[in-house]
């Protein structure tokens, strides 16, 4: 009964439009919104209304000389698209590696520089994104049309800076908490377990040494392949 007043206590919903779903979490647990107005997403809060079953992979904090590489290998091993939110500083020095995320038809969005934006301005995020976005496109081509604030921090500043970069602001439903490095077997039954239409799901290709993230996607995607789910980038699922 304590367990199931404190998840009752921790969790809130409130319905804001038919289209427009806010979830509170608690302190430990990060806060998901799909708030049209401000351009605050987490997953599609329409997805039973056209009958598909699309989620989005997604990986932080890469590019990754290893793990990057291996999660690429397996994307192409099924032809599926992820979004990979990169940081500015790990892109300068992977540059290889971010071509191939674009080349093989990937989608890159901004992860700010240095994942260092707590307590900052919104002039200071909106210059690393800046920074980050620019060193993107001279290296692909390619701007990102998407912005993950690390951590999931939204606050006044993070709220303005992408509203200066016009960046809509992307988090998730789904964490395997792949960055306390959990076993492969553990996150993919978390996954496995909670996901649904709509979803964005949560990873890291720049995690902990010895990382069971590439081994938790590999055991997953033919599963979710299997239970005929369709694989899109952050734009095609809100479409942006």
């Amino acid at each position: 009964m304590k367990k199931l007043l404190l998840g009752i206590m921790a969790t809130v919903i409130c319905l804001q439009s038919p289209a427009v779903l806010r979830v509170q979490g608690n302190e430990t647990s990060p806060v998901y919104y799909n708030d049209e107005i401000e351009r605050i997403f987490a997953y599609r809060a329409d997805d039973d209304q056209d009958g598909d079953k699309k989620i989005a992979l997604t990986f932080d904090d890469g590019p990754h000389p290893r793990y990057t590489d291996e999660i690429l290998d397996i994307l192409k091993e099924h032809d599926i698209p992820a979004t990979f939110y990169v940081l500015g500083e790990n892109a300068e020095k992977y540059p290889d590696v971010l071509r191939r995320i674009a080349k093989e038809g990937h989608e890159l969005g901004n992860h700010t520089y240095n994942h260092n934006i707590s307590g900052k301005s919104g002039k200071h995020i909106a210059e690393q994104l800046r920074k980050t976005a620019d060193f993107i496109h001279e290296t692909t081509g390619k701007r990102p049309a998407t912005f993950r604030p690390p951590g999931g921090l939204i606050n006044k500043a993070v709220k303005a800076a992408a509203k200066e970069m016009d960046y809509p602001i992307i988090l998730w439903r789904i964490d395997p908490r792949d960055w306390r490095n959990p076993p492969a077997a553990r996150m993919f039954d978390h996954v496995s377990g909670e996901v649904k239409s709509g979803d964005v799901i949560l990873f890291h290709d720049f995690n902990v040494a010895n990382s069971q993230t590439p081994e938790a996607v590999r055991r997953l995607v033919p599963l979710l392949l299997e239970q005929k789910y369709e694989f899109v980038t952050v734009s095609e699922l809100f479409g942006f």
